[in-house]
Parts: structure tokens; sequence; C-alpha cells
């Protein structure tokens, strides 16, 4: 990983700095070439209409032999610069300084000619055209030649090498060869630095995954950084912390689905085994007696009942656990079910001539489905009566959005409080019976109705189950 991102990088900066140096050193000799062009172009300009203005206070000296070499070298020296003096008829009387020219006009290459003719016509020109007729690139400025009286009478074409633009083309591609050169030092040190800062967090997220995909769910990476290369890293530690959860409900499921099965046998095993001693007994006729009989029957159907509690509930707990299973809701009083669980429990609890102290007050209207919060009731009612003292005293009271069901009964211990709403769970000192399923289907109605369960319990003194209708 690290040779690959050290290679692109260095690829990347190369080409981006080769590009950038292209660029600059074309724009700069661009800009050379135009500074170079327009510096000559002036300085010609002055010194065509120099001349011209020279030559033009006497037409004597157009004439072959009127001194016009003579002139130009007396005023400009030997200068780089080759002076064409053209008359009106076309002949070019002298050139290179005033040595007499062997070319015709009509030698002249025709870009050449239209740069004459267009000086006769009282034009100032620049060219480039006459570089063929040269040593070298040149430039020509072209300017008319006027008499006193303003009129035509020849033409003076000042030419001069241009010299100094093929040195800033040497330079250029100097220049241009040594910032490639710098250039791809720069990227060659850069794209190792930053490779370095890349690879080394990639590497170790590829470590952490190879451990993660080899089942090491508690491996985490120490990568802080405040960019996105940090924020995966951080992404990589969020997803390890959810898959270890994950991993441990998951067992955690898998113990209660254990337990569950366990606990289910056993609950099964105990009813059946007196269901098959019983019957064995009849078939044996080991009982003779009527009341024996009685007594073996009366067993059987206890038992059978009491099958038929476990599955039932069972049963409803499954259906209220499932996110298939949908509870119809609607704007209902409270005081209905509530109502209709107490007229229920005070049937259940004259057995234990239980005293009841009821407080109702301002109960609201709640969205909800009425059988649910009647049946949740009456499971802390019925709770409440089983682990009541004969003649013992049960407080119900309702007021706003909370309903306290308190009894006076043995209470619970404070260490299985945390446990009570788990499925099959009883006290092991425990002297009553049930499925132990009870508490588990409260549970589950009241988080699909949004109610809080709170528990509280003083030991031989008083348990109370106080529910919080949350969702009002």
């Amino acid at each position: 990983m690290k040779s690959k991102i050290s290679k692109k990088l260095m690829f990347y900066f190369g080409l981006t700095l080769l590009v950038f140096t292209i660029v600059i050193s074309g724009v700069f000799m661009l800009v050379f070439r135009n500074y170079v062009i327009s510096d000559n172009e002036s300085k010609l300009q002055e010194k065509a209409l120099t001349i011209a203005s020279t030559i033009s206070r006497s037409s004597d000296l157009l004439r072959p032999t009127g001194g016009m070499g003579m002139l130009l070298r007396i005023l400009y020296g030997n200068g780089n610069e080759d002076v064409w003096v053209i008359d009106s008829n076309y002949n070019i009387i002298t050139r290179r300084m005033g040595q007499q020219n062997s070319i015709t006009f009509s030698q002249l290459p025709e870009s050449a000619k239209q740069v004459i003719e267009s000086v006769f016509s009282g034009e100032t020109k620049f060219s480039e055209d006459f570089s063929s007729l040269l040593d070298g690139s040149s430039m020509t400025v072209a300017t008319p030649l006027l008499d006193n009286n303003a009129k035509i009478i020849g033409a003076v074409l000042v030419h001069t090498q241009i010299t100094g633009l093929t040195a800033g083309y040497q330079a250029a591609t100097w220049i241009m060869g040594l910032s490639l050169f710098f250039a791809l030092g720069i990227s060659i040190a850069m794209g190792t630095l930053l490779s370095l800062s890349f690879s080394k967090p990639l590497n170790d997220m590829a470590v952490m995954a190879d451990q993660l995909s080899d089942g090491n769910l508690e491996v985490r990476n120490r990568i802080h950084q405040e960019d996105e290369i940090g924020q995966l890293a951080l992404n990589m530690n969020v997803l390890a912390s959810k898959l270890q959860a994950s991993e441990i409900q998951r067992e955690q499921l898998q113990q209660i689905r254990k337990d569950f099965m366990v606990t289910v046998s056993h609950e099964l095993k105990t009813p059946l085994t007196v269901l098959q001693g019983s019957l064995e007994a009849l078939m044996e006729k080991v009982a003779f007696e009527p009341d024996q009989i009685d007594r073996y029957y009366k067993q059987m159907h206890d038992e059978t009942l009491a099958l038929s509690r476990l599955t039932d509930d069972l049963l409803e707990l499954t259906r209220l656990s499932s996110t298939d299973f949908t509870i119809e809701k609607k704007l209902i009083s409270l005081t209905d079910p509530l109502h209709s669980a107490l007229d229920s429990a005070k049937v259940k609890g004259k057995i234990k001539n239980i005293d009841w102290d009821i407080h109702m007050s301002d109960l609201p209207n709640v969205m909800a489905d009425e059988g649910r919060i009647r049946q949740l009731i009456l499971i802390f009612l019925d709770n409440a009566i089983k682990f009541s003292n004969q003649s013992g005293q049960i407080n119900v009271v309702a007021n706003g959005h909370k309903i306290i069901i308190c009894d006076h009964g043995r209470g619970i211990d404070p260490q299985d409080i945390p446990y009570i709403f788990d499925r099959f769970y009883r006290n092991k000192d425990s002297e009553y019976t049930g499925s132990g399923l009870g508490l588990a289907i409260a549970e589950q109605i009241a988080r699909r109705h949004d109610i809080h369960i709170e528990v509280s319990s003083e030991p031989n003194v008083q348990t109370c189950f106080t529910l919080t209708f949350k969702g009002l």
C-alpha cells in the first residue's frame, strides 16, 4: 500500500508541477517575445522617421551618386541596423549602410512587396517578411519619405535582427529545464512525506480490519487526526464497538434462549410427571377408595389447568415480544380499565379477606389498547394479592398520569429487583407458585404503551409498583 501511494503521489505532484512549469515557461516566452518586438518596433520607428526627415531635406540624396551611404554612416556609424532607401520607381538605391544593392524590387517576396506598396500609400508598416533576405530572424519598419510638399517620393526601410529574442528563448528553455528538475525533486520529497502520513494510518486500519474479520472485536486503532483519515479511523472504532456490543447481545440472547428452553422443560416436566403418576396409579388400580380416585382426578385437573395457563402465558408473551404483533390503540379513559381490573381483583381478594384502600382522581384520557391496560393493571393487582398476608391491605392510588399499587406482604429482596421482569424468574425461597411470566408480560405491555414501571420494596413492610404513563 505504501509503495502504491508513494508512486501515485509522486506521479501526481510531478505531473502538476511539470504542467505548471510548461505553462509558466510558455507565458514567459510569449511575454518576453512581445516585449522585445515592441521595444524594437519603437526604436526602429524612431530611427526610420529620423532618416526619412533627414533625406527629405535634400531630394538629391535619392540619386545613386547622391551620397546617401556616406550620410547614413556619418549619422549612425556602424550600427546593427540595415537601412534600405527606395525611390518612387521602387528602386532600392542603397542598403547595408550605404552599399549598393544587388536586389531589385521584383526579387522581393510578395509579402515584402505588399509592405512597400502600403508605405507608398502613406502607411507606416511593421513586418518580419524580409527575414529571408537578411541573416536570420529580423524585424522591419517601413515609413514613407516625403518632400517639402508632403508628397511621397520614396520609402525608408530599417531592418534589425532580433538577436535578443533568440537569447530569451534559450534562457526560457534553461529556466524550464531547471524548474522541471526542481519540480520533480520537490514532488518526490512531498510524495514521500505525504505517503508516510497516509500509508501508516491506512496500514493500521487494514491490520484492524483483518483482526475484526478474525473475530477479535476488542481491537481498536489509536489514530487521532483532524481529517478524513481520522474520521475513517473513528468510524472504524465505532463499528468495532457496535460489532462487539452486537456479539455480546447475541451471546446474551443465545443464553436466554438456552435458559428459556431449560426453564420451559422444567416447568412442563413437573405437571407432566404428576399427570403420568396419577394416570399410572389409576391404570394399575393402586387407588381403590373413591376419595383416593377423586384426589388423583383433582391432581390431574389442577396440573392440566397449570399447563394451560403456562402455554397461554407463553403464547401471550411471544405475541407481545414480536415486532409483527400490533396493538390497536384508541382514545380511552384510564378510569375504565382501572375500575374493571379492580372489580376482578376484589373477587380474588376475598379469599384472603383483603382490605382495599383506593384513592382515584383526575385520571386522563390516553391512546391505548383498553384490554391490554386492564391486563397490565390486573397483573400487578394479582401479585399484590398473592404476596399479601391474610387480611392484609392493598393500597391503590391513581392520580394524573400515575397509578401506584402497594401491598404489605413479605416484599422483594433488593438483589432480586433487577430480575423480577425476567421470564420464569422466581425467588428461590419463594413459597408461591405460578408460571413466572406475569411480570414479563406486564413489561412488554408497558413497553408497547410507553409506560415506565418503577419498583420499590422494603421487605416485610411494603412493596410498591408505580406505573407512569409517559406518552400523555
